[in-house]
């Protein structure tokens, strides 16, 4: 990496006799960082004047997993001998502890990966800090900021940082409310369909959501019913690299079984900010984004000694309304989105960050600049193989089910415990599950001539097994007797249905049955 002291010097400069774009020189260390660049980046799209070399550092405990997200966004890493040898002229970085060398004087701006400085965090020496702040001043270090009050943060612990602030725009929250838009498109990537989604915010550390209450998403997930609602978990990518993509999905085995819809690791977290009816977070940036973008936040904690006083992360943790342990259902049906000035006190910029990029290269803006809106967050989740279902009479006569994954059912509420039925798909795993199913659900018969054949099989150390048949019907065993129901081609639905009848009396006539957004009128015909 040698020194460039002007920016745009030399063969470079426009009328130079040489069209070699700007070298920019983007240092990640991190899943963070690397995550930060590339979506900053973003908007350099089809601007041939300037050419970006990527480097890693990866002295950092957090940087496994940022080689690989890299390569797979189809970034070629310049070996430390490379970057040494070549001459640049500008270093963008998301991490405050990148090992750039002290005497360079290249320009160098160091972005964001948060909400300002509001978090207290140790290095691994223990030496305390404030997380975004580096304590090496560099000759053309330039620190960009999205609020004044953040300069006055620099004020106090790095005074000779706080002349090297440049206000910016926050791009992370601009794109956020360009994307509202999208909503319906991000929704249907995740498959929420009607239900109201949860957003399950975790950062990392001590006093993160998931080290204090591992056990929330599956609480949730047991609390909400899943055809009302759905429930997805956002990790920071500090904990998908210091555990790894297997160790968190083994840890969250039973949520994912029940549905659990989990976000990708530095990827599709804004999507699904947008796509949220509700978000449940700690002390991270993402929550606190979520509430300045109107959704309303349940809060699982105050971030203890990491929480840095008088921050905007602060102001919000200070009023939003705090997760209790008991009646999960009913707060985050209640909940409500914070004072929307909240926004006001973290972001305060006038120009984005591509204009100053553009100036620092001494390049004019381009006449029309990209801007993108998030992409969609695509979750490979599995299908619920196994149900408890709770069926209540209303005083019409009309039947309301409620279907809770069995996966978590040591944290159903009690009420569903004592009053409930175990119903399985066949592609349920789980042999004990499968083998004390009192109903039987078939996601294998495609074929109409399979449909009694397997009704047989199923059906024998069974009350119920169903098929869903063409024609919004249902063709059901019930105690060896076949029957075929018409009105919904949904075989849990109509499966739920019966079994209440039954237990309640011989089902006969017609009878209206709710399901999650769903209503409809079976008649149920012996065959």
């Amino acid at each position: 990496m040698q020194n460039v002291t002007e920016p745009g010097a030399g063969s470079r400069e426009p009328g130079a006799g040489s069209r070699e774009p700007r070298a920019v020189l983007a240092v990640a260390r991190t899943i963070t960082s690397a995550v930060r660049l590339l979506d900053e980046l973003d908007v350099l799209r089809g601007d041939d004047r300037i050419a970006v070399s990527f480097w890693l550092d990866e002295r950092s405990r957090f940087s496994h997993g940022a080689r690989d997200l890299l390569l797979q966004r189809g970034v070629r890493i310049l070996t430390d001998d490379e970057q040494q040898k070549q001459s640049f002229d500008l270093i963008l970085t998301a991490s405050e502890n990148t090992a750039i060398p002290e005497d360079i004087e290249t320009p160098i701006l160091l972005l964001p990966h948060g909400v300002g400085f509001h978090k207290h965090l140790r290095d691994v020496d223990g030496t305390p800090r404030l997380s975004g702040v580096t304590l090496t001043n560099r000759p053309g270090l330039r620190v960009a900021i999205a609020h004044e009050s953040q300069r006055t943060q620099l004020s106090h612990v790095a005074p000779e940082l706080a002349g090297k602030a440049v206000l910016t725009r926050d791009s992370y929250f601009d794109r956020l409310r360009a994307s509202q838009p999208l909503r319906t498109l991000y929704r249907e990537a995740l498959h929420v369909g009607p239900r109201r989604l949860v957003l399950i915010s975790s950062t990392w550390g001590e006093q993160a959501l998931l080290t204090r209450q591992p056990d929330l998403p599956s609480r949730l997930l047991a609390a909400l019913p899943a055809d009302e609602f759905a429930v997805a978990l956002a990790l920071h990518p500090n904990l998908w690299s210091a555990q790894g993509d297997w160790q968190i999905r083994t840890r969250l085995a039973e949520a994912l079984d029940a549905g659990l819809l989990l976000v990708p690791a530095g990827q599709g977290w804004p999507a699904s900010v947008v796509a949220a009816d509700l978000v449940v977070g700690d002390h991270g940036s993402v929550t606190f984004y979520s509430a300045a973008l109107g959704r309303p936040i349940l809060l699982t904690g105050d971030g203890g000694p990491e929480m840095v006083p008088e921050t905007p992360m602060h102001r919000l943790i200070s009023s939003a309304t705090r997760l209790r342990g008991t009646d999960l259902r009913d707060q985050v049906s209640d909940a409500s989105p914070v004072s929307p000035a909240i926004r006001d006190a973290a972001f305060s910029g006038d120009h984005d960050v591509h204009h100053w990029i553009l100036d620092a290269l001494g390049l004019p803006p381009r006449e029309q600049t990209p801007h993108r809106a998030w992409p969609a967050a695509h979750v490979d989740a599995a299908a619920v193989a196994s149900f408890q279902v709770h069926t209540s009479s209303r005083p019409d006569g009309s039947l309301r089910i409620e279907r809770f994954p069995a996966a978590v059912g040591a944290y159903l509420p009690e009420v569903v415990r004592a009053s409930s039925h175990l119903a399985t798909y066949d592609d349920e795993l789980d042999l004990g599950r499968r083998d004390s199913a009192s109903v039987m659900l078939s996601r294998s018969v495609r074929e109409p001539a399979q449909t009694r054949e397997w009704l047989e099989e199923h059906s024998r150390q069974r009350f119920l097994a169903a098929v869903a048949e063409p024609g919004n019907t249902v063709l059901v065993r019930l105690r060896g007797q076949l029957s075929r129901v018409t009105g919904s081609g949904d075989a849990a639905l109509v499966s739920a249905a019966l079994h209440h009848l039954v237990q309640h009396g011989s089902p006969r006539g017609p009878v209206r049955v709710t399901l999650g957004p769903i209503t409809v009128k079976l008649e149920i015909s012996p065959q």
